[in-house]
């Protein structure tokens, strides 16, 4: 099925590989080392923490955290989250994500965005704001890289450097722009609302917790003084627990909500399940619904058990869990999502104790979504070096 109009309300320069309707596919190398030194100043921050018995929020240290890695792949530099505690770009992506669920589902894409522009209502003006200040930051970043003679290996000097293999023709700038700006928005919120998520189900669950820290100590080398984090290699099938633990995680709370709708392009129609479905007609899937279908994950489906996927029934669950989508139109970004969050899990708990400060009275964690879901409120915590 083609996309729908919905994804041009996501497209704040030409369409990319996420707002674009056409058949493009991508893959993103391997940027551990960049990743490495934007970890080492996480475990600074953390070790910091620990020295003066300082209640921190872990959610928010996360946050600024991945949106610093996400500039050092997608604009060539940091934006200095973490070393500020915070950065302005984290609240206009959340704005950006917002305008573009709230004008996705409006009728007359290209005309319910010129009017989103002109809207006198404060709230839509500032979400408009916020999106215009990303681009400018966006552009700004684009250039500098266009005019600076660099090899630095990473998602810009990709796109940069990019040959269409037919005609031999180089991105405009406007197209890196609009590739950079969706890698932006699309990975670092998604990605941050994740891990978040995932420490917070093993933070709260001792016994789980336990079982993580065992199998990394059994399967995994201990890090040496020269490292900063764990390589990402192999660390899938070294780590079938930890693997549960992030692939519950997914299934419990799905970050990516919005429904991504697509058009039934086939002249006669669709037969979806029992229903018949006309040409034409638009139609998505809920993925937190699907990940919580009792009749697939039975009646403790609102429970964070990893064990679920470690029986005989793992192969058939398998299939209905669609975290990043599912087939050729699943999320590019993922397999930098999975890097930015083993690594980060495995190193974090291999060095330190976390220990939640506030619990929830129902022991259930609280999610808010405008398209992409995150924690919602703080996720305190003390910290203890481990010896």
């Amino acid at each position: 099925m083609g996309k729908t109009e919905f994804y041009d309300a996501f497209t704040a320069f030409n369409p990319n590989l996420f707002g674009g309707t056409d058949e493009d596919v991508a893959s993103i190398e391997n940027f551990e080392p960049l990743i490495n030194g934007q970890i080492q100043i996480l475990l600074d921050k953390i070790r910091a923490f620990a020295s003066k018995g300082e209640v921190f929020d872990l959610k928010s240290t996360i946050s600024c955290f991945v949106l610093d890695i996400l500039g050092e792949v997608a604009f060539s530099r940091p934006f200095n989250a973490q070393t500020k505690g915070d950065a302005e770009e984290i609240h206009a992506i959340n704005d950006h994500l917002l305008l573009s669920c709230v004008i996705g589902e409006m009728p007359l894409q290209a005309l319910s965005k010129t009017l989103a522009r002109w809207s006198p209502i404060p709230w839509m003006r500032r979400l408009v704001k916020s999106r215009t200040n990303l681009k400018k930051k966006c552009s700004e970043c684009v250039r500098n890289k266009i005019n600076c003679a660099s090899n630095r290996r990473d998602l810009l000097q990709s796109l940069v450097t990019a040959k269409d293999v037919e005609t031999g023709a180089s991105l405009t700038e406007q197209e890196i722009n609009s590739e950079a700006f969706a890698m932006l928005v699309a990975g670092s919120h998604s990605t941050a609302g994740t891990l978040t998520l995932l420490l917070w189900h093993i933070f709260h669950n001792p016994e789980i917790c336990a079982k993580v820290v065992a199998e990394i100590s059994s399967n995994l080398d201990p890090l040496k003084d020269k490292d900063i984090a764990y390589s990402i290699k192999r660390l899938e099938v070294s780590l079938p627990y930890t693997m549960a633990c992030v692939k519950e995680n997914f299934r419990i709370n799905p970050v990516f909500t919005m429904p991504l709708w697509r058009r039934v392009g086939t002249l006669g129609g669709a037969i979806i399940g029992e229903f018949e479905v006309p040409y034409g007609t638009n139609v998505c899937i809920s993925n937190y619904a699907l990940h919580h279908n009792p009749e697939i994950w039975g009646e403790d489906h609102a429970v964070f058990r990893p064990d679920r996927w470690l029986g005989k029934d793992e192969a058939s669950r398998s299939h209905f869990l669609i975290p990043f989508s599912i087939g050729h139109r699943m999320c590019i970004g993922r397999n930098l999502a999975m890097t930015n969050i083993l690594k980060t899990l495995t190193t974090l708990v291999s060095q330190f104790e976390f220990e939640p400060v506030s619990i929830s009275s129902t022991g259930q964690i609280r999610v808010r979504s405008s398209g992409i879901g995150e924690m919602e409120g703080l996720f305190q915590c003390r910290v203890s070096v481990k010896e």
